[in-house]
């Protein structure tokens, strides 16, 4: 598969464009470094390291949840596990600032965030976002240009543009003491210099959070593919849990949260677990990610770029 990307500098109208399957090379992260934030934020370590594999955290939760259904017991175990992933399969993979900076100063000055999540840990894709100042402290921003024959239905748009209300609701709701004001934009045209482009169809298949966008997505599963956009990378077993689609598990997964353990291996109270369960939502250390990208130098993606 391979993807365009679009980088704007300083809101002008600068286009590049690189191939997401052009040979690059994963960032290279300080697994104690890691480890320091992780626990910082509360996740559960073991030296450099998390305490527990995402293999024994998927038996320790089920045997967990036949005694107490939906505890939370290993929640700092997980996080721990998904803190890993999502900082060492970032471009800045090797900026870890204080959480407590990160979380509690403001922004004071507009800036563009860019970078590349390997997706998966295989997949460079890039990430793009505004942080911005805001009366609650901080303010981030993602606006996404709707291309193709629905995009030029006004209704359309304005029926995205609510789901994508909803969404940065959520963001917002979540954030830590609600200091983190989320604005998602459906744009039609480039003139506000959007930081994605895809189309827009009809139908309810799943494609690339890069590419296009269902009109048939719910605002949940869109709060979902937005955190990708901000450089937040799926929490769960990828290729299991495409299996399981292939065989038909989905009708187990929405009757049995515990079969969503199994599958997916990750923790279903994540946004970034599970896409549809309208009881997942964004974790603390989602925001730490996000935000402590402003202390980042600014890594240029690996890989030639060459003007369309």
């Amino acid at each position: 598969m391979s993807s365009s990307w679009r980088a704007r500098a300083g809101g002008g109208a600068l286009v590049v464009a690189a191939s997401a399957c052009a040979a690059s090379t994963q960032p290279r992260a300080d697994a104690a470094a890691i480890a320091r934030v992780a626990s910082e934020l509360g996740a559960r370590t073991r030296g450099a390291a998390c305490a527990r594999s995402r293999d024994e955290l998927v038996g320790l939760t089920l045997a967990e949840w036949r005694a107490r259904p939906g505890s939370g017991a290993f929640d700092a175990d997980w996080a721990c596990v998904a803190i890993a992933d999502d900082v060492a399969r970032d471009s800045m993979a090797g900026c870890t600032p204080a959480p407590v900076d990160v979380l509690s100063r403001p922004v004071t000055f507009a800036r563009r965030v860019q970078g590349e999540l390997f997706y998966v840990g295989l997949d460079p894709r890039e990430y793009a976002y505004d942080l911005v100042p805001d009366p609650a402290g901080i303010g981030v921003e993602v606006r996404v240009q709707l291309t193709g024959p629905l995009a030029e239905d006004r209704r359309r748009v304005a029926a995205m543009q609510a789901k994508m209300d909803r969404a940065a609701e959520l963001w917002t709701a979540h954030s830590p003491g609600r200091a983190v004001h989320f604005r998602f934009r459906a744009e039609t045209t480039d003139t506000a210099s959007p930081h994605f482009e895809v189309r827009l169809y009809e139908g309810d298949g799943r494609t690339p959070f890069d590419v296009s966008w269902s009109e048939a997505w719910s605002w949940h599963l869109l709060a979902h593919e937005i955190g990708h956009m901000l450089g937040l990378d799926d929490e769960y077993g990828q290729f299991k849990k495409t299996w399981g689609h292939a065989i038909g598990e989905d009708a187990v997964w929405d009757r049995d949260v515990t079969d969503k353990v199994r599958w997916f291996g990750c923790n279903p109270s994540s946004l970034m677990c599970d896409s549809r369960g309208l009881g997942s939502a964004p974790q603390l250390y989602h925001y730490y990610v996000v935000l402590r990208r402003r202390a980042c130098r600014v890594t240029p993606p690996d890989r030639d770029i060459v003007s369309p």
